[in-house]
């Protein structure tokens, strides 16, 4: 009888470490994060933010504005010039006022926050843990832990205000376990909707558009690259830096985005570099060097290059 419990117990285990994530929705984890994401699409906000990580501690101010009143982020530093950038759906820039500039948006340690609150963004393979409730810069939460099931991505730990169920903490935390960064909610102060406005124009937002071009399906990722099942390729290009070509293919799970450059071979001096969340890997192979470059842990680049010699 005793091994018939085993057995059966032990099949139990197996299915349900590899159900898809769409069946796992159902338990009381996933239930609580995603009534989180449908109360953050839905409010309209000012939130005062602190980022921090193993070098700085720099505080934001951001206005989010649900989609009833017209889906934007806008985020400001709050030390030295002001400047920051906005997000409109798909779309972004960041912007400089103080040099009244504009440009493509670029890398920011928070974006990241707006991608894991986002309500359509996917979020494959991972797993949901309630690990406990404490009271967090003067909120009551309950403590979420998103893990993924590969062990080479970051898992995200996400405090969540037990009264109006909304993010007051996101940490993002490498395969070994250590913070990577994080970022805290200092200050809540909810804007009437007729109230929150774009403070950009149409023809600032258009000129730095996100194109809706797909892969074609007939480009693969290349082949001596080893790629987690759970990134797709989304866009490939080419460009020139300090008179190299190189060519890119772009990965992306829904959450973690990063780059692969290849270009011709030079000295490889600095094969790991870490900025908070961001990693660039580089590595030579025989006829080319590569480098990946993105919003991932050390042990995930290490892996993509791995079959590189």
């Amino acid at each position: 009888m005793q091994i018939k419990k085993t057995a059966a117990y032990a099949l139990t285990l197996a299915v349900l470490l590899s159900t898809p994530l769409v069946q796992a929705q159902d338990d009381p984890c996933f239930a609580a994060f995603n009534q989180l994401r449908e109360n953050y699409a839905n409010s309209t906000v000012q939130l005062t933010l602190v980022g921090a990580d193993r070098t700085a501690v720099v505080p934001y101010v951001l206005l989010h504005a649900g989609k009833h009143v017209g889906d934007f982020d806008v985020l400001q530093h709050l030390n030295g010039e002001i400047r920051g950038y906005a997000l409109k759906g798909e779309s972004g820039f960041d912007y400089n006022q103080d040099r009244a500039l504009t440009g493509p948006l670029s890398w920011h340690p928070t974006l990241v926050w707006h991608r894991v609150f986002h309500k359509d963004k996917p979020l494959r393979s991972y797993s949901c843990i309630l690990t406990g409730r404490t009271r967090l810069a003067g909120q009551r939460v309950t403590l979420l832990r998103l893990v993924p099931k590969d062990s080479m991505r970051y898992s995200y730990l996400i405090a969540l205000d037990d009264v109006h169920k909304m993010p007051v903490e996101l940490s993002l935390l490498t395969p070994e376990g250590t913070v990577s960064s994080r970022m805290t909610v200092l200050g809540v102060l909810p804007i009437e909707g007729d109230k929150a406005k774009f403070p950009f124009d149409n023809v600032t937002l258009d000129t730095f558009k996100t194109p809706e071009n797909k892969v074609p399906s007939y480009v693969h990722t290349w082949p001596e690259l080893t790629m987690p099942g759970e990134f797709e390729l989304i866009d490939k290009g080419e460009l020139k830096v300090n008179d190299v070509d190189s060519e890119f293919q772009t990965f992306s799970d829904g959450i973690t985005t990063f780059r692969v450059y290849r270009s011709q071979r030079s000295q490889v001096l600095f094969p790991a570099l870490n900025d908070g969340s961001l990693t660039v890997y580089r590595k030579a192979g025989i006829n080319n060097e590569y480098s990946v470059v993105g919003e991932l842990p050390l042990k995930l680049a290490e892996y993509v290059l791995q079959a590189v010699r």
